[in-house]
């Protein structure tokens, strides 16, 4: 592994170089840039002080003209003096003076085109030249007397002044502009002092950078030289396996976890080698085929070109599971690798022991439970007060132990996320009054009275109604016992923004401070004692908020020490779209007369209909759609329903599947009224349960008025009921429960109950799922086929998956039904099947 990473110290070295080279080129760029401002200031200085000595060679230069044009002056006038002695030279001496005097002039007014002072006294000494060579000239041809040169003198001395003037002037500008120069020049050597220190600042920040960043790679070496032989220790420590390769599909990192999972010799180096050579060990050793291996390679290659991170399970021929945890990053795919053989065996065992605690228990529990219930009940004669004092703490203690399982069952499934939910809208109103009066054993044991205040009249939520039925015990028992002897169980519904909420409060001591951040934990109750006081597990809070959340809800509390306690749950109300006025059915609910629904969308059958029906004493409501049928139904209760197959806003077939799968319509007789009648009872095949007749148009009213007849109750002699079950202590509680105006008949196999069904027609059909040769829920397609097929109420020690009692009229789990509830069911289910008489009583 150390080998493996040396490439990352590598990386680490020329990070730390990256770093070092990148403060190094930022001091750079600093010194670089204040150099630059210097240069270009001193570039600057330079060109002023050149423009300044330019000026100053310019003053000079016309200083030298005014002289040279004195000069001249000088030399004509001599010239002319001497004119009379000299002759033809002195002329000539003259003539140069005076040509010479002419260019120093010229030179004076050139060089002097930007000064207007300057060029003023240029015109001004023009004319005065021009008359003072005219004077000399003129003086010096004609040997003129002594005053003529005295007017020379005068001409000369004015000239003089003229030129004495330009060049005080010129004297001015001089001195200001070597003032300027010595300036500039000051500025310059301050420039120059700047730049030096500047460029010892530079150096020596330069050395002090170095110097630091020297120190500091050398601290940052060794804490990475640290860091990589943690690094180095973890992946070897590593239980997973970890296997890097990059973007080419070659192995980057490996580890021993790895190399020994994957029978990786741990002296043969794989760094820098293909993936797929690490594969063939694992083909040569026989756990994959060669092109399961390129299979593979080329998915990991697609992974890393996709960027795409995955999860999978592989399982070798040698029977390993192993996991593979794939994560992409811009170089290439981690890949990590657990062996969780054990793990799934450690599921599986578990598993099967919840199956055993399941049906091992549950069972003999039921028996148990039942079998104590009959005899508290009176059910088998009257016993002896003391054995019935025993009797009655044995069936109280069964009762704890059972609610125990099921609570333990039911934090399992939360856990693994196995709890099954069957959503659907319900009353709640209907579900709450149901739990009070389940509970009622509870509020006489502690002494308590609920009230309801219903604030909240014909809500309807979306719910598992068993499940939101076990909401209600949990916090409805709990109630119960914290509520003082002779106390009142506060049940109130109210609705607001959409949703419904359900409090229950006591008047018990409330919950402590301290207790109230733990009071949906596990196996939490506020005082140990409170278990052997009140009873319970500590487990029911935790199950209840976890289902009241898989059902979008939301459970609290508020509670005040010494004054009581009040939960609250809120559930999403379902909305259902209000019933017009006009379409309200006739009648008042005391009619006892059977109300049929008529499901047509052509008025002058649906009015037909009515009539037909009317004349046989039932009471008719009309619904002319799919979802105008599915309102009235959420609020009358119907004896059946004749359907129409075609309806304009949802095909029939599919609105009859929807009432099979709500609890409220499950069980709801259909007589199918439709052109199409024939095609429609091909298409439904087996799923036909619950239709009575399939009826052509035009109608027979006699046939209607059989198969309506029929689906409110058309069962004539004894009942009997087909309970397919292997444990006969099981049979034996049931048939006592159901007393002996009912015949139950025992099949203890599939076979044994296969036989039953061909030979015998059966009002109802009771089924276990655990059967010695297969499942009971094997039965259901073989129940639906028969004419008329009878209710199936499932009665298991297993919990249920909806989807696989959709087609059943009850499903109750043995641990959590007591006598009360299973003859209640069973029985509902007769008097379903019984018609009533001319009075309207059964």
């Amino acid at each position: 592994m150390r080998s493996q990473l040396a490439g990352l110290d590598g990386a680490i070295e020329t990070s730390a170089d990256r770093s070092m080279t990148s403060r190094f080129i930022l001091l750079f760029m600093v010194v670089a840039m204040a150099a630059t401002g210097v240069g270009i200031f001193a570039i600057f200085q330079i060109k002023l002080t050149a423009d300044r000595r330019e000026q100053v060679n310019h003053t000079y230069a016309v200083r030298s003209a005014l002289r040279e044009l004195n000069i001249a002056m000088v030399e004509a006038e001599a010239a002319a003096r001497a004119g009379s002695a000299s002759g033809p030279t002195a002329k000539d001496r003259i003539t140069r003076s005076t040509d010479r005097a002419r260019r120093a002039l010229a030179t004076f007014t050139e060089l002097t085109r930007d000064n207007p002072v300057q060029q003023r006294a240029a015109a001004d000494m023009a004319p005065r030249l021009d008359d003072y060579l005219l004077d000399v000239s003129l003086a010096a041809a004609s040997i003129m007397q002594q005053d003529g040169f005295e007017e020379v003198t005068e001409a000369q001395e004015g000239l003089a002044a003229a030129i004495g003037s330009a060049l005080v002037e010129e004297e001015r500008l001089l001195a200001l502009r070597l003032d300027s120069t010595a300036s500039s020049l000051a500025q310059s050597e301050r420039l120059l002092v700047g730049a030096v220190v500047l460029a010892v600042l530079a150096m020596g920040a330069a050395f002090a950078v170095v110097l630091r960043e020297l120190r500091r790679r050398r601290r940052s070496e060794a804490v990475l030289r640290d860091q990589s032989q943690i690094l180095t220790t973890t992946f070897d420590a590593m239980a997973q396996g970890l296997v890097v390769v990059d973007l080419d599909c070659r192995v980057a990192v490996i580890n021993r976890a790895a190399c020994a999972l994957l029978h990786v010799p741990q002296d043969v180096d794989f760094v820098g080698r293909p993936f797929l050579d690490l594969l063939a060990i694992q083909v040569g050793l026989g756990f994959f085929s060669e092109e399961e291996a390129r299979q593979r390679v080329d998915q990991l290659a697609a992974d890393i070109a996709a960027q795409r991170s995955s999860q999978s399970e592989v399982t070798r021929r040698d029977g390993r599971i192993i996991e593979l945890h794939r994560r992409s990053y811009p170089g290439g795919m981690v890949t990590t690798y657990s062996d969780v053989t054990e793990r799934h065996r450690t599921e599986r065992m578990k598993n099967e022991f919840i199956s055993t605690v399941s049906h091992e228990l549950r069972t003999p529990l039921t028996s148990i439970r039942g079998s104590l219930g009959l005899i508290v009940g009176g059910a088998v004669g009257e016993v002896a007060p003391k054995v019935r004092e025993m009797v009655s703490i044995a069936h109280a203690n069964s009762e704890r132990l059972v609610r125990l399982i099921n609570d333990i069952l039911d934090i399992e499934k939360i856990e693994s996320g196995r709890l099954q939910f069957d959503i659907r809208p319900q009353p709640v109103g209907d579900l709450v009054t149901q739990a009070l009066k389940d509970n009622a054993g509870y509020f006489q044991q502690y002494d308590a009275r609920p009230r309801l205040a219903d604030e909240a009249p014909g809500a309807l939520i979306r719910v598992d109604a068993d499940r939101f039925m076990q909401v209600l015990n949990n916090l409805l028992s709990n109630a119960a016992k914290h509520t003082p002897a002779g106390g009142v169980v506060q049940v109130q519904l109210a609705r607001g923004a959409g949703r419904v909420r359900l409090s229950v409060g006591d008047d018990g001591p409330g919950i402590p401070e301290e207790f109230r951040s733990r009071i949906f934990g596990k196996f939490e109750q506020a005082d140990s004692s409170d278990s052997r006081r009140k009873g319970g597990t500590g487990l029911g809070l935790s199950i209840t908020k976890a289902i009241v959340e898989r059902m979008d809800g939301r459970i609290w509390f508020d509670s005040t020490v010494g004054v009581g306690t009040v939960f609250h749950v809120e559930i999403p109300e379902m909305v259902v779209a209000p019933m017009p006025a006009s379409a309200a059915p006739r009648g008042d609910d005391a009619d006892p007369r059977p109300a049929i629904l008529v499901v047509e969308d052509d008025q002058d059958v649906a009015r037909l209909l009515t009539l037909m029906l009317e004349q046989n004493g039932w009471r008719v409501t009309v619904a002319h759609s799919a979802a105008d049928a599915t309102a009235r139904l959420a609020v009358t209760r119907f004896a059946a329903m004749t359907l129409d197959i075609m309806l304009p806003d949802e095909d029939g077939l599919s609105f009859f599947r929807r009432l099979r799968l709500s609890p409220a319509t499950r069980d709801l007789p259909v007589v199918v009224v439709s052109a199409k009648a024939g095609n429609a009872r091909k298409e439904l095949n087996g799923d036909a349960i619950g239709i009575v007749d399939w009826l052509e148009k035009p109608i027979d009213q006699a046939r209607l008025g059989r198969a309506i007849r029929q689906a409110i109750g058309a069962v004539e002699g004894p009942i009997t009921i087909l309970h397919v079950e292997d444990d006969p202590d099981i049979v034996r509680i049931v048939g006592v429960v159901m007393g002996d105006g009912v015949n139950v008949v025992a099949a203890s196999t599939l076979a044994a109950a296969r036989v039953r069904l061909a030979t015998q027609h059966f009002s109802v059909v009771v089924v276990d799922v655990g059967l010695p040769d297969g499942s009971g829920l094997d039965l259901l397609g073989e129940i639906r086929r028969l004419v008329p097929p009878p209710p199936v109420v499932i009665f298991s020690a297993s919990d249920f998956d909806p989807a696989s009692t959709t087609h059943v009229a009850a499903a109750l789990v043995k641990s959590r039904t007591d006598n009360s509830t299973l003859h209640q069911t069973i029985n509902g289910l007769i008097r379903d099947l019984v018609p009533d008489d001319v009075d309207g009583e059964r």
